[in-house]
């Protein structure tokens, strides 16, 4: 038992809720003691009946079919895991502002696409942020190994054809939420305005792009002042913070070695990039002086 606490206690926070959350929700169905039609997103309960909860809770249910659901709830806590511990160093603050920004634009579409089942959506925005972060990597989805690159279109390929149209509209809706994300995090019209321009050989003037092979990841987008202030107190993300600007400013002054109070996290988080800089605030991430 030491060992699932162990286990537990190592998963990033916000992965932690989430994967939880979904694992409970579906016990709690199964055992008829709080079923998934309460949960999900149902907007004639929401509007006639105040049920507002329903916009929130409809993240945490799982596909019905359980070897489907099953699936999802481990491909959430893959790629969230993934997103939190490497792309934002850990820093579950920079994290939940991620999921501040694309969550409500996953509630807005489903007014216009009614999918009752909005972790699909989440998922489909996790899988699009992780495989740009990953996109040089190998990957393996239903036993066909892929680059990570193409996991989107792939993704989304296997849903229409294995679960219909009401999952790929939801997973579409879900990474054109992270796609939202990614143009605010890059100031550019996103990864696939920059692919055409340099397919047609259209200069790109803002050099903070994002989403190309030959263009260097930048930094993600950090969470606002505000936003920390308000949220930091809940989920104490304010250590982590300090930790990553010693370790920057470690390597930024030529030391090899991590700082004392960095963890084993931070350290690796650059792999996931190859070898891309970073470009904080002030600091360069990777470089020599």
């Amino acid at each position: 038992m030491s060992d699932l606490n162990q286990f537990i206690a190592q998963i990033p926070k916000i992965t932690r809720f989430l994967t939880i959350s979904t694992l409970t929700s579906s016990f709690l169905n199964a055992l008829t003691i709080l079923p998934s039609s309460t949960l999900i997103c149902n907007w004639s309960k929401i509007i006639y009946d105040f049920q507002i909860w329903r916009p929130f809770t409809g993240f945490l249910v799982a596909n019905p079919q359980p070897m489907q659901g099953l699936m999802d709830t481990y491909m959430l806590y893959s790629y969230s895991r993934g997103i939190e511990e490497l792309k934002f160093y850990n820093n579950s603050v920079d994290y939940l502002f991620y999921l501040f920004i694309i969550v409500p634009i996953i509630v807005l579409s489903s007014v216009v696409m009614p999918v009752p089942l909005l972790q699909p959506a989440l998922l489909g925005s996790l899988t699009y942020t992780w495989s740009r972060a990953n996109k040089d990597h190998q990957v393996s989805i239903y036993f066909i190994s892929i680059k990570a690159s193409l996991l989107p279109v792939v993704t989304l390929g296997f849903r229409l054809l294995l679960e219909g149209t009401s999952s790929f509209l939801a997973v579409l809706a879900g990474m054109s939420a992270a796609y939202v994300y990614a143009c605010i995090e890059s100031w550019t019209l996103g990864p696939l305005y920059t692919y055409f321009c340099e397919t047609f050989g259209i200069r790109v003037q803002n050099e903070n792009r994002l989403g190309t092979l030959s263009s260097k990841e930048k930094e993600t987008m950090r969470a606002p002042l505000w936003f920390k202030k308000f949220v930091g107190t809940f989920i104490g993300g304010s250590r982590v913070i300090d930790q990553r600007k010693n370790k920057i400013h470690t390597l930024t002054n030529g030391s090899t070695s991590s700082t004392s109070s960095g963890n084993s996290s931070s350290t690796s988080s650059g792999s996931i990039f190859g070898n891309s800089r970073f470009q904080g605030r002030g600091y360069r991430l990777g470089s020599e002086n």
